[in-house]
């Protein structure tokens, strides 16, 4: 599966799911490494949970909060927090929608604002947007107002 397709594929409540069980992971002071293997899975499957790319199951849910030490409803998320990264999602999904119809690649886009290109891509993959600095000069370069760009 290409990258593009995993991307497309990937679901709020998986981004989340993976966000919540990176958090606790740290908190644990685990690696993925090592939460990876007192859950009986590979690294590789371990992290593609954590970056939300993984459907994961209910027994694999229950294996990661036995390794961690804590009960498994920890790591489902709320739904408030699930309307949020739907939000951010939507505005990820805008910015690329707008950046396209200008005609710009992202990189085009990263000059223009004057940002780096890491958040540009982090901007449409999941909405996120590091600054107010940031939303404006987004906001500029695509034509749009500033608002259109908080979640």
């Amino acid at each position: 599966m290409t990258e593009e397709a995993r991307i497309r594929k990937t679901t709020p409540l998986q981004l989340e799911f993976g966000r919540l069980l990176k958090s606790k992971r740290k908190k644990a002071c685990c690696t993925q490494e090592s939460l990876a293997e007192k859950a009986n899975m590979t690294h590789g499957y371990l992290s593609s949970v954590e970056r939300g790319e993984r459907n994961i199951s209910l027994g694999n849910i229950v294996a990661l909060a036995t390794a961690l030490g804590i009960p498994p409803r920890e790591l489902v998320p709320s739904v408030n927090a699930l309307d949020i990264l739907q939000r951010r999602l939507e505005i990820g999904q805008r910015i690329k929608r707008k950046r396209q119809a200008l005609g710009l690649s992202q990189k085009q886009l990263a000059e223009q604002a004057e940002l780096d290109i890491a958040e540009v891509e982090s901007m449409e993959k999941a909405g996120i947007i590091s600054g107010l600095e940031c939303l404006i000069a987004m906001a500029q370069v695509l034509k749009i107002p500033p608002k259109e760009l908080i979640p």
